[in-house]
């Protein structure tokens, strides 16, 4: 890794022709040394224009495209965390943007900083770049404290509904991602949040600094609007499965007591949503059987919660066939 590369902003990009060259022009801002960062695109295998706008980048020095068939976002990322050098990194979407002045107040956070993760704060515009005001779509909302031990301004972020589950609002030290083997999981949307439950729970330091630098795109046909049924549902069985098996590395103490439950609820939140989606979906019903086998499999994850609503329904589990218990807790 070279000393000098501050940040390497890590952009998975696949079909983004019409924001692309806002995106990068936003990163490669003229106030900043190029020598301290550099840029990767990591083209998943676009089929519109994309790459050739890529390529009228390649002038800057410290910009490097990467191509590989598509597989996903989180594939994408994870080929960046291998390639990148700098001391930070910054996941970037292909479809958004910095803000003016961005790079070089995350060059200064960078340069002074040796937390895990330095957090900051984001814009959210519409389609067309139009900035919301709705505070639901903003991250700055009641962050405090504004530093410690990653675990427990987790569990004081997410109670507080101060987490902006946006991952692209920090920066994390790489030698911090690649020593605790954090990769993203592969083949799955909202591969993100799975992650983000396993980084902060091991980071030793987390400081948030009260700025905007990133600008969020809500727009309809991203990974994030996915709507498929069966899709998520595969989805959020995979993911879950995935924190079950990081559950168990976790000891059971009382300073880990707070985030364990915040997980378990968390699981069992989505495992509930998977069940009344069962009912409600015209494509689960019509897999049924399938649905109900996956959801039988899991039915331990239920032991994990603390919430009353999530120990009825594995009290349910326990006693009675699946379908019966999952049709008594929507009933009750």
């Amino acid at each position: 890794m070279s000393d000098s590369i501050l940040v390497t902003f890590v952009i998975p990009v696949y079909n983004v022709e019409r924001y692309i060259d806002e995106c990068l022009s936003s990163i490669f801002d003229s106030s900043a040394c190029e020598e301290e960062y550099e840029v990767i695109a990591i083209d998943d295998g676009s089929t519109d224009r994309t790459p050739e706008i890529l390529k009228t980048y390649c002038a800057h020095s410290n910009f490097r495209i990467i191509t590989q068939e598509n597989s996903g976002q989180g594939a994408a990322r994870n080929v960046g965390i291998s390639a990148a050098r700098g001391k930070y990194i910054h996941f970037v979407d292909g479809d958004d943007c910095l803000v003016p002045g961005a790079v070089q107040m995350l060059l200064g956070f960078a340069c002074e900083s040796a937390s895990d993760i330095i957090e900051f704060d984001n814009q959210t515009t519409d389609e067309k770049g139009c900035v919301l005001a709705d505070s639901a779509f903003t991250s700055g909302i009641n962050r405090t404290p504004a530093r410690g031990k990653g675990r427990d301004l987790f569990v004081e972020w997410r109670n507080k509904r101060a987490f902006f589950n946006v991952l692209c609002i920090r920066l994390c030290k790489r030698d911090f991602i690649i020593n605790n083997s954090l990769f993203f999981l592969t083949g799955v949307f909202h591969e993100d949040t799975e992650w983000q439950f396993r980084c902060f729970f091991l980071a030793e330091k987390v400081i948030y600094h009260p700025v905007i630098i990133y600008s969020y795109r809500r727009r309809e046909g991203s990974s994030s609007t996915e709507r498929d049924d069966l899709k998520r549902f595969y989805y959020y069985m995979k993911i879950i499965d995935s924190l079950v098996s990081f559950r168990k590395t976790i000891t059971d103490s009382e300073e880990n007591a707070a985030y364990l439950a915040l997980l378990g609820d968390f699981l069992t939140n989505w495992l509930e949503s998977m069940i009344n989606a069962s009912y409600k979906s015209p494509a689960l019903r019509s897999r049924r059987d399938y649905v109900f086998f996956e959801l039988k499999k899991r039915r331990h994850v239920l032991g994990l919660a603390v919430s009353k609503k999530g120990r009825r329904l594995y009290k349910l589990t326990r006693w009675l066939p699946a379908r019966a218990a999952f049709l008594m807790y929507k009933i009750f």
